[in-house]
């Protein structure tokens, strides 16, 4: 939707440009109309049109009667039925924008982070996971596609909400898509690369770990699901087991077992209980009451995050490079040759090598990122040619990585591929087992398709969602404890309604 101010021109919809061109807008480009006796939507390429050349939309001709009459090639295409766009009438005259926002859950630790972003406090809970909790969050949102939230002022907004990303730590990521995690044979969550561990281990297999292979859909892991609860109907976990092994689709969160896990072991202990009531019952006919049960309560069974509206957790959790990088490959190399290093033309904190080699275990990313610049410096681990090379790789492809705007997509995309595969191929000559066992190499590979998507990944970065951990842990401070959750949302929500009360 484009706001002309009184005049609003929405996709799909016929309109008419200064010149008394008709187009149909699609998003930043438009499809000519060809107006050679019936008019014909040409919709086989774009075209871009300025926004100030825009004269009368759908509206405005349907008033004045100058609709063109469209020819059978465009009524069979469908673009006479797409007008008006149906979001006209959910608008209700006023100018409707989408809102997308980030969904952040994990457990709040201790760590903090200086970077400053807006967060809105939704739920917490010690016993519901982040799953769970979505589902109100989502009931929340999609409600906003029927009836969009009202702005009280001069400009009269409408505005819808949608999820853009999940950023998350990769187990938490893992969880909301309904993957069986990186233990699993099929260990990654964006796409169906491994097998068994002979598979993975075999030229074509250990291969494929390099590159992302073929893409993990929403519909499919559903389907998969589908068919684990249609197999826990028959009373048979190890056919469960199986197919959850064979295609790395489980929906289980934690140590809280909801949704699909837990409804499969429900059903396969309601077979066991209906067959010992009842021994003569057959096995098919018990099958087919818990079959049809299943249908009957598909919303109980599948995770909220799988059936969110215009989210795609296989394709909308991205990378994130805190725990992938600096708390992956990075912190797996570092040496003894730090406190050495001349720091006078770096903008980093002291070294304090002592510290870093002492805790090494536990560094946070001001300390990584330290090393991430300069260790490829050091001259004493250049007799270590290949470790000495690792360092080279990681550090080229973190410059690429902490990268705050991309100016030139193709050439970004160069290099970031070049600079990955030269990532993966060092570690593989030190260590090619890591490869096979660590699931943080070969999401690597998935780097470049979340760039297209997200833009620099360093916007996504979970540690910029940690600034928040402070804000929380103070809300608990007056608690006592006997709920803290409950009071740090009632805290949380007192804060967030002040400012608005202060206006």
């Amino acid at each position: 939707m484009f706001d002309a101010g009184i005049c609003h021109y929405y996709v799909n919809e016929v309109a008419r440009l200064k010149s008394g061109e008709f187009v149909v807008p699609v998003y930043c480009d438009a499809f000519t109309v060809n107006e050679d006796g019936k008019a014909t939507i040409v919709d086989s390429d774009t075209s871009l049109a300025c926004s100030t050349d825009f004269a009368q939309n759908f509206l405005d001709l349907k008033h004045d009667g100058t609709i063109p009459e469209w020819s059978d090639a465009t009524i069979d295409a469908g673009h006479p039925a797409r007008m008006p766009n149906h979001k006209r009438e959910i608008a209700g005259g006023d100018p409707l924008y989408t809102s997308l926002v980030d969904y952040f859950g994990d457990g709040v630790s201790g760590n903090r982070t200086k970077s400053n972003i807006t967060s809105i406090f939704v739920s917490t809970s010690p016993h519901a996971s982040v799953s769970e909790q979505f589902r109100e969050f989502k009931t929340a949102v999609e409600s906003t596609h029927s009836d969009p939230v009202r702005v009280e002022d001069e400009t009269g907004k409408a505005t819808r909400f949608g999820v853009s990303a999940g950023p998350s730590d990769n187990p938490m990521q893992s969880e909301v898509t309904g993957h069986i995690g990186g233990k699993g044979n099929r260990f990654c969550r964006k796409c169906e690369v491994g097998g068994t561990q002979k598979e993975k281990v075999s030229d074509e297999g250990y291969h494929a770990l390099f590159e992302a292979g073929t893409p993990r859909t929403r519909e499919h892991i559903v389907m998969e699901l589908e068919k684990q609860v249609k197999l826990a109907c028959a009373g048979v976990m190890s056919h469960v087991k199986a197919s959850q092994t064979e295609t790395g689709v489980k929906d289980v969160y934690t140590q809280y077992w909801v949704y699909t896990q837990y409804w499969i072991d429900d059903l396969i202990r309601q077979f066991h209980e209906l067959k010992q009531g009842d021994p003569t019952r057959s096995n098919a006919d018990i099958q087919k009451e818990l079959v049809e049960w299943a249908l009957d309560n598909r919303d109980k069974l599948y995770s909220p995050v799988l059936t969110m509206n215009g989210f795609d957790p296989t394709k909308d959790t991205p990378v994130e490079i805190l725990h992938t990088i600096l708390l992956g490959i990075q912190k797996a190399r570092y040496s003894a040759g730090l406190q050495a290093t001349e720091t006078d033309g770096l903008s980093i904190h002291p070294i304090r090598a002592n510290y870093i080699m002492q805790y090494a275990g536990s560094l946070i990313g001001r300390q990584l990122k330290t090393i991430a610049q300069n260790v490829f410096h050091l001259h004493d681990i250049r007799e270590f040619a290949d470790k000495f090379k690792a360092w080279k790789a990681t550090g080229e492809l973190a410059a690429l990585l902490w990268f705050p705007e991309i100016r030139n997509l193709a050439e970004y995309r160069a290099d970031l591929k070049v600079a990955v595969a030269n990532v993966l191929d060092i570690f593989a000559v030190i260590d090619p087992s890591k490869i096979v066992t660590k699931i943080k190499y070969h999401l690597l590979a998935h780097i470049d398709e979340d760039a297209v998507q997200f833009g620099p990944l360093v916007g996504v970065a979970t540690e910029i969602y940690e600034c928040f951990n402070a804000v929380f842990r103070y809300c608990s401070i007056l608690s006592n404890h006997l709920a803290p959750n409950r009071d740090i949302a009632i805290q949380l929500g007192d804060q967030q309604v002040q400012p608005n009360l202060s206006r």
